[in-house]
């Protein structure tokens, strides 16, 4: 989406090929000194692009779960909210507890044991550590593990031990549960859009007015 608006509003306001017009200093492939230009601005476009890019998520989302929570609670009164299940409504809770570091990002690989479950009227919503959510994928897979080779059992399985978070995967600990809030999907929809919009549009007009240029030789 972000993307998608930031190209629209290019395009109708004149930064399209008429705009970027310098060229990137140096060569990827010549003389040395026309290299290290060339080596240097790119590392430095790439560094200055992902550090704009999460200094915009933690201040969106500072800004945002500040903001939000009180105009659902507004809206409340008002009219009846749409509600997603296991997110908590902004009518049971104050504020949005701040995330005390940056989380770690998943690999495609971690994504099918990362989800929401409901069977036989039993919902999870629990946490699951990407290594975890492998090893059970991996066992369940290989044929091992509870709730293997009937469906009764294996929804069973889960049921019990909250997505495979067994006592013997998470070495005697008990893995936490994570809670939801209706403001992080709107948080996250500003979020992402934004990031779409640094990325599409931002960054590269920011690129061309500085002189580093988006075009190479």
């Amino acid at each position: 989406m972000g993307d998608c608006l930031t190209r629209w509003h290019m395009s109708q306001h004149g930064y399209d090929h008429r705009f970027f017009v310098r060229v990137m200093p140096g060569k990827a492939v010549g003389t040395f000194t026309e290299m290290w230009a060339w080596w240097t601005i790119a590392v430095a476009k790439l560094v200055v692009g992902i550090l704009t890019i999460f200094a915009w998520r933690i201040f969106a989302k500072f800004l945002l779960h500040r903001i939000l929570p009180p105009t659902f609670r507004f809206l409340a009164q008002l009219v009846t909210l749409p509600h997603r299940r296991y997110y908590t409504p902004a009518t049971d809770y104050t504020n949005v507890p701040q995330d005390k570091g940056l989380r770690a990002i998943p690999s495609v690989l971690d994504l099918p044991g990362m989800f929401e479950l409901e069977m036989d009227g039993v919902s999870t919503a629990r946490a699951v550590d990407p290594l975890t959510a492998r090893r059970r994928d991996i066992k369940l897979r290989n044929g091992g593990g509870r709730g293997v080779g009937k469906s009764e059992k294996f929804a069973d399985g889960f049921a019990q031990e909250g997505l495979g978070l067994g006592i013997e995967e998470m070495g005697g600990k008990e893995a936490d549960v994570v809670k939801h809030y209706d403001a992080d999907v709107l948080t996250k929809v500003v979020v992402y859009c934004g990031i779409g919009m640094l990325a599409s549009g931002g960054m590269p007009i920011f690129f061309e007015v500085i002189g580093w240029g988006m075009r190479a030789n």
